[in-house]
């Protein structure tokens, strides 16, 4: 062989034990280029599944139920119904008591414990946060099984879903669940509402439609301004628009939209509570329209003298606007629906039909929503009425003395509506409607009145307030002195006024405190006598009155804003 043929030799040779220690030693991460191709896919191990929680074995009990403390009467059904059931599935009578806090012990995470609703344990905050309102979750955390939900009637959604899974898992003495977390909506209407972070539901409970209709409210406690600004936010993200925003004194208020639902949130200050309302999206009001001032603007209480036959008609005030238009605040009895009628044809123009912008009736009691009946039975041709405002709040809420007509009064005001050719509006706390040159506030609602059982509708009265330049007038209705501390605490010194009617005629009405803080310098006294109550003989001794007008003596006229 020549030497060109051995070099050539020599250096296939050392390429070729170059190549034989490239696969012994491999690369810089110790991996050929061959060995990643063939490693096998079988190194991607998954992780194992977790045990079930074991509840019961040989036919013992391992664990025990618990509710909240402070538990709601749902939380308490609810937490004794599971505790039956078991008992009824396996012969088992498991222990029930109150969360760790309640017991004073230290928490202890290695107990296994069935957590029913909002208890103090860690677990249940960590449900609650992820769960909508509307909605209820059945979740294994660790040693504890949760079922959580906000409402009480999801809360029992959420129970039957429980003992299904118990059922399916016993067998022979033996109970144990898998890790499971599943959440699902119990009421639609509710899960529309994204959750507020922050605060503590203090309750859920219905909130005031017409008929056929159903709307849900949520009142949250200690909850900070910030929260409530970041809420609205929260809103925005899901679609939510807004359609109106007002301020009154220290608290917040926020109507929104999104498709066929409407939410209402209003952050109380005073009170470090919000409340938020879900309903079918409507209309707050009419809408407002440019106007030409051809009067001035005026208020007017109907008298009751005696000869009229009116001493039983009560609350009826005819606000006339600059525009010519009338404003209805409460309508009295149906005795009174003719001299109303009378007084509004004597300030239109011969000719025009009366244009009634808005009637406000403040709860259904005959002295204050007959009269618009009356009116829309008799005057109906006369009378171009644009808007009837009422909430009489939830049938739910209603005492079983005053529910079996409750119907029937939301339906006398639509049907007073439809024939008055008029819009029925559903008011809610906070709103602002603005008619001509006034604007009207709506400072009280049934909702308010929180989560008891409304057995007097005057405690259940719509408050208004009325703003005519700097001049603002307060309808109380028949507020009465359950209810009227609740107004005192929303809001305080903005509770300032020029003019107010004594709630309930005088006949133990509001609290004092209201008509100290509202300071008005005119009273008006919607009766034909002073009742001699404490209350009322603190307001005739007030030195801020420069006048108190009182029905018994006649109608009385009071000029708010003259013509510009």
């Amino acid at each position: 062989m020549n030497r060109t043929g051995d070099s050539r030799l020599l250096v296939l040779l050392l390429l070729l034990l170059l190549a034989v220690c490239c696969i012994s030693c491999g690369g810089d991460d110790g991996i050929s280029a061959s060995e990643v191709t063939i490693a096998p896919a079988a190194e991607t191990t998954a992780a194992p599944e977790l045990e079930p929680l074991v509840l019961i074995r040989d036919e013992a009990a391992l664990f025990r139920v618990v509710r909240a403390e402070k538990a709601s009467d749902g939380e308490v059904a609810a937490a004794t119904s599971i505790r039956q059931d078991i008992k009824n599935l396996t012969g088992i009578i498991p222990d029930i008591a109150t969360d760790w806090i309640g017991r004073g012990e230290s928490y202890d995470s290695t107990t296994v414990e069935i957590l029913v609703g909002q208890t103090g344990y860690p677990e249940s905050a960590e449900v609650l946060a992820s769960t909508a309102y509307g909605d209820y979750t059945v979740a294994v955390l660790g040693n504890k099984l949760v079922v959580a939900a906000w409402d009480n009637q999801a809360l029992k959604v959420g129970v039957d879903a429980l003992l299904a899974l118990l059922h399916e898992n016993y067998a022979d003495g033996f109970l144990a669940v898998p890790r499971i977390a599943q959440t699902k909506t119990a009421d639609r209407i509710l899960s529309a509402i994204p959750t507020l972070a922050g605060g503590k539901v203090e309750y859920i409970q219905e909130a005031g439609v017409p008929s056929g209709e159903k709307a849900m409210q949520i009142t949250l406690s200690d909850v900070e301004a910030e929260e409530y600004a970041v809420y609205r936010d929260v809103l925005a993200d899901a679609g939510y628009a807004v359609m109106q925003e007002n301020t009154i004194g220290e608290n917040r208020y926020l109507t929104l939209s999104r498709e066929n639902r409407r939410v209402t949130v209003y952050h109380m200050g005073l009170l470090d509570q919000v409340r938020i309302i879900s309903e079918p999206a409507r209309p707050i009001s009419s809408e407002p329209a440019a106007y030409t001032a051809v009067c001035d603007t005026t208020l007017m209480q109907l008298g009751l003298e005696e000869g009229k036959n009116l001493a039983g008609a009560m609350n009826a005030y005819v606000v006339q606007l600059a525009d010519g238009r009338f404003v209805l605040m409460d309508t009295g009895t149906e005795a009174a629906a003719p001299y109303l009628y009378q007084y509004m044809r004597e300030h239109t123009p011969a000719g025009e039909k009366i244009r009634v912008a808005a009637a406000f009736i403040s709860h259904p009691h005959v002295d204050h929503m007959d009269g618009l009946k009356k009116l829309a039975d008799d005057y109906r041709k006369e009378i171009d009425c644009e808007a009837v405002y009422i909430n009489y709040g939830a049938f739910s809420m209603q005492s079983r003395y005053v529910e079996s007509t409750f119907q029937n009064h939301w339906n006398s005001m639509e049907l007073a509506a439809k024939k008055l050719g008029a819009e029925l509006y559903v008011l809610r706390t906070g709103q602002r409607i603005e008619i001509a040159n006034a604007f009207f506030e709506v400072l009280w609602c049934p909702e308010d009145f929180g989560n008891r059982i409304i057995e007097d509708y005057n405690n259940a009265c719509v408050v208004v307030r009325m703003t005519v330049g700097d001049s603002k007038t307060i309808f109380l209705g028949d507020c009465r002195d359950q209810a009227s501390p609740i107004v005192v605490a929303m809001y305080g010194d903005a509770l300032k006024c020029d003019m107010i009617t004594v709630a309930h005629h005088g006949y133990g009405g509001s609290v004092f405190p209201l008509y100290k803080l509202a300071s008005a310098s005119v009273v008006f006294w919607p009766n034909t006598f002073y009742d001699s109550r404490t209350v009322n003989e603190q307001i005739l001794a007030m030195d801020c009155v420069e006048h108190h007008y009182l029905a018994g003596d006649g109608d009385v006229v009071v000029t708010i804003q003259t013509k510009e």
